[in-house]
């Protein structure tokens, strides 16, 4: 990847730096030469080896220190992983003011593919960093990455469903997806981190291959060796299971509204952004499943 000039900062905050995509963002930083700052809430010195900070959107008095990554020199990017809330846009735009006046110019937001600018929640946080953008203020890009493939692992919801009962749940009946590795994710957003020419753009990041949920029990049932089968769920259904894993009820309805959009064909695309910024295919479903295959077991 083309990076920026050597006599600027090549820092890189990454807020939720232990999660599935900032985790693998850190080892591809490194390798092009950049300095990840790895921000977490909780446990910030878990971080394999990264220079880490404490951060918590709820704690405005831990923001200023790591956008400073620690020191006291701005990072020359952020990774944004926004606050779970129904309407995070104010408290998006206080941070990056906060940033930009102590020096950093470049955001790169993990947003869906399902939220465009005109969206609630993420929406908002993309509308304002094109608006700043435009306005020469900010040097931005937003990651739309369909599913993560690796939420069958590491959420709750879909991993013990998986592992005690056999059984997917979903409220996309026939909707197809292509389901993304959190790897390929972390690749762009590495590019669009570090890259000279400022992105100021939107990636649609998604998998190799069009999947709906009965193909994906399929590829669970042939490389686990037991029967996994996919159990239909209605919006309001998929909305209660949200919540009683633990949910904000403010953000649920919205999480369980993706499934129908999905149903309605939204995510039935397939593009080459990955291999145009990488240089490889994206990672497969099946692929993912073998080398996770001890999860569900």
């Amino acid at each position: 990847m083309a990076q920026q000039d050597s006599n600027e900062s090549k820092t890189v905050l990454l807020l939720g730096g232990t999660g599935k995509v900032a985790g693998q963002i850190a080892p591809q930083l490194v390798s092009a030469g950049f300095v990840p700052i790895v921000a977490s809430r909780r446990n910030p010195t878990s971080s394999n080896g990264y220079t880490t900070v404490k951060f918590d959107w709820d704690d405005e008095s831990t923001w200023n220190d790591a956008l400073l990554g620690g020191g006291s020199e701005a990072v020359s990017s952020v990774f944004i992983v926004a606050p779970g809330y129904a309407a995070p846009g104010a408290m998006a735009e206080k941070l990056i003011s906060m940033a930009r006046k102590n020096g950093t110019r470049r955001f790169v937001l993990l947003s869906s593919s399902q939220f465009t600018e005109d969206s609630p929640a993420l929406g908002e946080i993309h509308k304002l960093l094109r608006e700043m953008g435009d306005r020469g203020e900010v040097e931005w890009a937003v990651l739309r990455p369909t599913w993560f493939q690796q939420n069958y692992a590491t959420e709750a919801l879909h991993r013990r469903a998986i592992k005690e009962e056999n059984k997917l749940y979903s409220a996309t009946g026939p909707g197809r997806m292509p389901v993304v590795s959190a790897y390929d994710i972390a690749a762009v957003a590495a590019h669009a981190l570090t890259t000279s020419a400022a992105p100021n753009r939107d990636y649609v990041i998604l998998g190799p291959e069009l999947l709906d949920y009965t193909q994906l029990a399929a590829t669970f049932t042939e490389v686990l060796g037991r029967k996994i089968t996919y159990h239909e769920l209605t919006e309001q259904e998929l909305m209660e299971r949200h919540i009683s894993f633990g949910l904000p009820k403010e953000y649920a309805p919205i999480l369980a509204s993706l499934d129908t959009i999905i149903r309605n064909g939204a995510e039935d695309r397939i593009n080459n952004l990955v291999e145009e910024v990488t240089g490889r295919r994206p990672r497969s479903f099946r692929q993912f499943v073998e080398e996770e295959k001890e999860t569900w077991m």
